[in-house]
């Protein structure tokens, strides 16, 4: 600091000369006093002699002390001026002085400064002042330099990261006069390296996520590294990606070689290329669909990045649906095989918690035998599984409807652990169980090794060397006036080399790279600061290093310009971990660009900082509404998915991975979206604090065809019961067919045989043709109710219609059935509306409706019985309330008679009965064709099952319903028929048609 330099020896010599002289001179001035008169001029002569000699003296002084404060002025600038800290301090450690970029940085002016405060009480952060105190004390005692590095603490309360390097000066005596502390701050170049370590960590987060494979790849086409998703695509270890020159051109089928190069091109136009699909020959010789996206490295164009996502499920997804239709029918045979051949335990339980199948495994698992299992509850078979988890998780899967997936300790107690995996079904749950001990094992120990290699690594200090700093003075003339070693040693010479000499002469190679920054500092006189070069040193000749150089104009305390200081540090490796956190950054870039898939980086509370367009896209939101909140995870998530998000944040506690599970979000516009969702943390240790880093990947297109492909199975199955009941009826109606045809057929066979072997009287020869009569009459009816039938299925069945009397009609159709009444002793009774009259129509079908009526009537109902017909005209207000057929008009179709919207009529045919009466389960199929309540041939009543289908279609054919009634079974039954009426008001009865309708 203050040095002052001696004046010269002659000098000196002068000044002592007159001294004594001076001294001489007043000694003989007092000796020789007395005799002054006498000699005066000897005196005088003497004192002008002293005044030359003194006068000289003072000018010699003025001028030696105008050169030390030139001297003084022209240390003290360049010390302000210098890039560095520099703080004295006292051999106690109090603070003498420090410069101007010390006072800046910390806020102290000169006279705080000043008051004996001591270095560590005023600048050192407190939990590190008693450190600094052994490193003065031990500064002062060993007379050496030391270098140390902690926080400088500012009157503001800001801590800035400094690299100390301390020396002391010493005094004649050798003892330590004062300390000097030069410091550099170095939190820039820390936080550099900072954020260089979390760029390293976010990549190598996704490098290990193994969400998707990811390569490094050089201009020859070798894949010089692969994380394990891509060596798992492959089907390749890392051992053979270290041995083989695996090559992306010996594993691409030679029909993409043209997409590769284009792809490459891409990459040389642009960095990167766009995403595009081809196969992969796996090691195996298998084919492999993927989706592919390389680019090279910023500032490289031999190497660079590439990704892969396999795609292949989606591709097989349509020959799974196509071979599934083929497989299901061998389905059902293998299935058991199937169940009983894998390696996982497998059981089944109704509703009621009972066993309805378990396989050999879980026999063996359990120890239990089937007999003991099957038909049994399993809380009571497992009594100490009730509460347990497994107990939670099953009754969620059962009466939620949700797969879940749980692992639990063994609620025995062995220690044992076991994952479950419970799939509801219509019937219960299919659950897949497994004991899964040894992998927790292997797990915990990974986590136990992985914790104790974070432990040592956090022990392990890390040691920042004290950042180099070039120093250096040239005055206006680019002389060297100054230069501190290690300028020198980096320029590779000793400072006497440089010394004395300018610029060019002293450094002739790099002349013309430095003058121009000095000129422009000496021209403009302001400060050129922060210049960042690439240049080649002596000391280390051929290799490019960075600099950050900074020039100050230099004036006295008049203001005179004197110089520009220098002040030089190499940023080499700031610089070079710039790039590689530029290079780290734009492998984020291209693959959060790419859109491959969502990505979003966020925390734990859900929010998210960042989202890519294929997660906006995914979810409905905008960037802006991302960026304010709007979007988050748990405002995403449905509730019943919110246990999966908390197994995955327990996950990325314990490894800081988690691993890739499905579940929904909730787009914005309320629908939901199937994902698949993994998500690794950022930086260590895995803590809430740190940032989450979340990969998606929509599998709607997947779960359409799963959809599709269960759509499929639905409809087989359905069809596939349809026909089977369709050919159980068709079974059934062949074997009662056979039996009501062959009934008459025998009565009649056997009444022929007898009259043509014996010889009868009239009357019973009279009864035995009225026999055969009656049932070939029963015989024809079967057969024309088959072929009534087969017209109807067919489509042919035709109507002959015109104007009858249905009142007519009814009675031919009761005198019909009236001897089948009798023998039954069953009332036939008849209400009939006389404002009835001609109706149009098909008599004879009509005719055969109600006579179907009235022996389904009697067949069930019981001796002494009462059947009733109604007949009677109705009328409706409203058409949409009309209770018949749509399709009405078929009846009008031969007439331009038109129909009021505002009152229909119609008429009412009503048969009942108190007979056997019709179950409700059997009331929905009465008038199916073959369905009757009891179809054995052992049952008591007769009939083909037919008679009630043929009625609804003719009534349907005249525009008309039927409908059946029941209380239930013994209540009687009663069968409505509703016929549109089409006729004139003149004159109903006679059938004389006018225009005006009714």
């Amino acid at each position: 600091m203050n040095t002052i330099q001696s004046l010269s020896f002659p000098a000196q010599c002068s000044r002592i000369t007159a001294l004594f002289v001076i001294n001489i001179i007043s000694i003989l001035t007092i000796i020789m006093w007395p005799t002054i008169p006498q000699n005066y001029p000897v005196l005088l002569g003497a004192i002008l002699i002293a005044d030359i000699w003194l006068l000289k003296l003072n000018t010699e002084i003025k001028w030696d002390r105008e050169e030390l404060e030139k001297e003084r002025d022209l240390l003290s600038e360049i010390i302000n001026k210098l890039g560095s800290l520099i703080v004295v301090l006292d051999r106690e450690g109090r603070i003498v002085r420090f410069n101007k970029t010390c006072e800046k940085l910390i806020g102290y002016s000169g006279e705080e400064q000043i008051k004996n405060k001591y270095f560590w009480d005023l600048l050192i952060i407190p939990e590190s002042r008693e450190i600094y105190q052994k490193i003065f004390r031990s500064l002062v005692v060993e007379k050496s330099s030391n270098n140390y590095q902690d926080f400088l603490l500012t009157k503001d309360g800001i801590y800035h990261l400094i690299a100390w390097s301390n020396t002391v000066i010493l005094d004649k005596e050798g003892k330590v006069q004062y300390a000097i502390a030069n410091g550099w701050e170095i939190t820039e170049a820390k936080e550099t390296e900072i954020a260089l370590r979390e760029g390293e960590t976010k990549f190598r987060s996704i490098f290990e996520s193994n969400m998707i494979g990811i390569g490094f790849w050089e201009n020859n086409g070798n894949i010089v590294d692969a994380n394990d998703a891509l060596l798992k695509m492959l089907g390749y270890t890392r051992a053979d990606l270290v041995n083989l020159p695996l090559n992306w051109q010996d594993i691409t089928p030679s029909q993409y070689w043209e997409l590769d190069a284009i792809a490459i091109a891409q990459i040389q136009a642009n960095i990167s290329c766009t995403p595009y699909k081809k196969e992969y020959i796996r090691k195996d010789g298998s084919r492999l669909q993927i989706l592919v996206e390389a680019s090279h490295w910023e500032g490289y164009k031999n190497k660079g990045v590439f990704f892969v996502l396999d795609i292949s499920d989606t591709y097989s997804q349509f020959r799974l649906r196509k071979q599934a239709e083929v497989n299901e029918r061998q389905a059902n045979r293998k299935l058991t095989k199937i169940l009983e051949s894998i390696t996982d335990a497998f059981f089944t339980l109704n509703r009621k918690w009972e066993f309805t199948y378990v396989n050999n495994h879980f026999l063996n698992l359990t120890g239990k035998s089937k007999e003991e299992l099957l038909g049994y509850s399993m809380w009571e078979t497992f009594p100490e599984a009730v509460g347990s988890l497994f107990y939670e998780q099953y009754h969620k899967a059962m009466f939620q409807q949700l797969p879940i997936r749980v692992e639990a300790n063994a609620p025995n107690g062995s220690g044992q652990w076991f994952e479950a995996r419970a799939y509801p079904w219509s019937d219960g749950l299919a659950v897949y169980f497994q004991d899964i001990t040894k992998r927790k094992l292997t797990e915990q120990a990974l986590r136990d090794s992985e914790a104790r290699v974070q432990r040592q690594l956090a022990e392990l200090d890390h040691v920042y060397q004290t950042t180099p700093v070039g120093l250096c003075f040239v005055d206006a003339n680019l002389r060297f006036v100054r230069v501190n070693e290690y300028l020198a040693a980096v320029n590779g010479r000793a400072i006497a080399q440089i010394l004395g000499r300018t610029v060019r002469e002293a450094l002739p190679e790099i002349a013309d790279l430095l003058e121009p920054f000095y000129q422009q500092v000496i021209t403009t006189q302001n400060s050129l600061l922060d210049l960042e070069i690439q240049a080649e040193t002596l000391e280390k000749p051929g290799m490019m290093r960075d600099w950050l150089m900074s020039y100050y104009p230099v004036r006295d305390s008049k203001g005179a310009f004197l110089g520009v200081s220098t002040v030089i540090q190499e940023i080499t490796d700031r610089k070079k971990a710039e790039r590689l956190l530029e290079q780290s950054s734009a492998i984020f870039r291209k693959l959060f660009e790419a859109n491959v898939f969502g990505v979003a980086i966020g925390d734990f509370s859900g929010r998210i900082t960042y989202a890519n367009e294929s997660l906006l896209n995914m979810v409905g939101y905008t960037r802006k509404e991302m960026l304010s909140g709007e979007m988050s995870a748990d405002k995403l998530t449905p509730p019943e998915h919110l246990y999966l998000d908390a197994i995955a944040a327990e996950e990325l506690r314990t490894t800081g991975v988690a691993t890739p599970f499905e579940k929904e979000y909730i787009r914005k516009d309320g629908s939901r979206v199937p994902i698949l969702l993994g998500g690794a943390m950022l930086g260590e240790p895995y803590t809430e604090q740190n940032k989450v880093i979340r990969f998606y990947i929509d599998l709607t297109e997947i779960k359409q065809v799963e959809a599709e492909r269960l759509q499929l199975l639905d409809r087989e199955r359905a069809a596939r019961a349809e026909a089977e009941s369709a050919n159980r009826m068709k079974d059934e109606f062949l074997a009662t067919l056979s039996h009501e045809l062959r009934t008459p057929l025998n009565a009649i066979l056997g009444w022929a045989q007898l009259l043509c072997t014996r010889k009868f009287d009239e009357t019973m020869t009279a009864r035995a043709l009225e026999t055969i009569e009656r049932q070939a009459r029963l015989q024809k009816r079967l057969i024309d109710d088959i072929l009534d039938v087969s017209q109807i299925i067919q489509g042919k069945l035709c109507l002959n219609v015109r104007w009858f009397d249905i009142v007519e009609m009814i009675e031919l159709a009761m005198n019909s059935v009236s001897l089948m009444a009798g023998a039954k002793s069953i009332e036939l009774d008849a209400i009939v509306d006389p404002e009835v009259g001609l109706i149009w129509g098909d008599v004879e079908r009509l005719q055969q409706v109600v006579w179907n009526l009235l022996a389904n009537a009697i067949k069930f109902t019981p001796q002494g019985g009462r059947v009733e017909v109604a007949l009677r005209l109705m009328t409706i207000e409203n058409s949409e309330d009309l209770p018949i057929s749509k399709s009405w008009d078929l009846c009008a179709s031969s007439s331009n008679t038109m129909l009021s919207k505002s009152a229909i009529s119609y008429v009412e045919i009503r048969v009942s009965d108190n007979g056997k009466g019709i179950s409700p389960k059997f009331l929905p199929f009465v008038f199916e064709r073959f369905r009757q309540a009891d179809s054995s041939v052992t049952r008591i009543y007769g009939g083909l099952g037919l008679g009630l289908a043929i009625v609804r279609h003719l009534v349907e054919l005249h525009g008309g319903v039927v409908t059946a009634e029941s209380e239930g079974e013994g209540k009687g039954a009663t069968f409505t028929v509703r016929l549109p009426l089409k006729q004139g008001t003149r004159d109903r009865r006679l059938g004389t048609e006018t225009n005006t309708i009714i």
